[in-house]
């Protein structure tokens, strides 16, 4: 049987990893943040590799927005920011403590657009991962996500382009199909590729997350393939990896995803937060590295004890734990109970508009933001005096966020009195010099 893709190949140019480069390893036993859209942005990737994650996954990133995105350094938040060029949103951010550990994942249906995509943040990643298993409708429309499952010349034709023209591992995350024979027949061919690891979520595609996951496929298919497999679903707790990894002694290593959401310190071995410490953690990273609010806060709502209820009632894996009030129990039988902030009922973090209002809500975190905020604008106006600041890019941390060009031709986007976008044009600029001169300015904070 002929496994040769017949998706049209793509002339750009051969990869080459730079000398001295080390690929990410994907095998002996990594525990890796899942890519999930809203909650695995910056903030929890952070915390993840503070508590213990070996990788962590950006969320999907649709290859067109990350193409047409300009790459800046915020010299404020202290992040690398991907910034669309069509409405000034903020398609991406990154911090450069977590390139080494960094994989960024696409959707694309098409492998020019994928490998543009790939590219645009390869110096500042270490892996591409493209997404060949949501089952969302946005996904399934666009010929992307699990779509592919059902086109693997389309698949495999993306995976080549990738492999051949980016840089860094590339690999797959895709779902079980019908039968175990249709999955290895599947991730044998996506192997061929020449992907460096393949994750596989042991689910349907036409099942939802409420729906128990097939822990039975992954043997199976770790043994017929060479490459790092990586099992993902229904892993809720180290005792359900090691459960695992006796069930399927092949697997090379363990995605989570649902028990982060809910509380990051899952990847700590030897001591994890209750869930009012995680969220007070997560809404202080958050406002650290200027999270837009509303996206802190559909997080915050997943983590709230409420909704960690809710989800293990509806997994039945695991017991929802107490908030409040810690037991602990000496060897003599003495009571020395450690006691943990006490978070109000979700429906006060519902009704929160705003960082100020959450305040209000999230003990601890005024003390953050107040700081946050003077330090940013105490830059912001130094930098400013020092006419280092290029206001080239609108994005959603407001007009009068600096940005540092890396580019010496900058662009301005050109808007319309209501905000639209126009146009955009030129601005002669040093983009060089004045990255020299932030460099020495920070060299100067430290």
């Amino acid at each position: 049987m002929d496994v040769t893709p017949t998706w049209p190949q793509i002339p750009l140019h051969t990869a080459v990893r730079p000398a001295g480069h080390v690929d990410l390893d994907y095998g002996h036993g990594k525990l890796i943040l899942a890519p999930m859209v809203r909650c695995g942005t910056l903030p929890m990737r952070m915390l993840a590799l503070s508590e213990g994650a070996d990788i962590v996954f950006s969320p999907e990133t649709i290859d067109r927005r990350l193409a047409r995105s300009k790459r800046v350094l915020n010299v404020v938040a202290n992040t690398t920011d991907f910034v669309d060029l069509d409405d000034g949103s903020i398609n991406l951010r990154l911090h450069a403590e977590e390139k080494s550990k960094l994989v960024v994942q696409i959707g694309s249906s098409d492998p020019e657009n994928a490998v543009k995509a790939a590219l645009a943040v390869a110096d500042d990643c270490s892996g591409i991962d493209l997404n060949c298993g949501c089952p969302k409708k946005f996904s399934i429309v666009s010929a992307m996500g699990a779509a592919l499952l059902s086109q693997p010349d389309r698949l495999c034709g993306i995976l080549t382009a990738l492999v051949e023209n980016v840089p860094l591992p590339i690999t797959a995350k895709i779902r079980m199909l019908e039968t175990p024979e249709k999955t290895i027949e599947l991730v044998q061919r996506i192997e061929k590729t020449g992907v460096s690891a393949i994750t596989l979520h042991c689910r349907l595609r036409s099942e939802r997350p409420q729906d128990p996951g097939h822990w039975d496929i992954f043997e199976r298919v770790a043994q017929s393939i060479k490459i790092p497999l990586i099992a993902n679903g229904d892993i809720y707790s180290m005792e359900d990896v090691d459960r695992l990894k006796k069930i399927a002694p092949s697997v090379s290593s363990f995605m989570l995803a649902r028990a982060p959401e809910s509380n990051f310190s899952i990847f700590n071995p030897l001591i994890q937060k209750t869930p009012s410490e995680a969220i007070i953690a997560y809404a202080k990273a958050a406002v650290t590295y200027d999270m837009v609010f509303h996206n802190c806060k559909y997080v915050l709502m997943q983590m709230w004890p409420a909704s960690q209820k809710k989800t293990n009632r509806r997994s039945k894996k695991g017991k929802p734990q107490n908030i409040g009030v810690v037991k602990i129990q000496d060897e003599d039988g003495t009571d020395d109970s450690v006691v943990t902030p006490v978070l109000p009922p979700i429906l006060s973090l519902a009704r929160t508009k705003s960082y100020q209002e959450l305040c209000e809500v999230v003990p601890g975190l005024r003390e953050v933001l107040e700081k946050c905020e003077a330090e940013r604008l105490e830059r912001s106006e130094r930098l400013g005096r020092e006419d280092l600041i290029r206001k080239d890019v609108v994005a959603e941390l407001g007009p009068d966020c600096p940005y540092l060009p890396n580019e010496d031709i900058m662009h301005r986007v050109k808007r319309n009195s209501d905000g639209q976008v126009t146009g955009e044009e030129e601005v002669d600029g040093e983009a060089d010099v004045a990255r020299k001169k932030l460099r020495e300015s920070v060299e100067d904070d430290k």
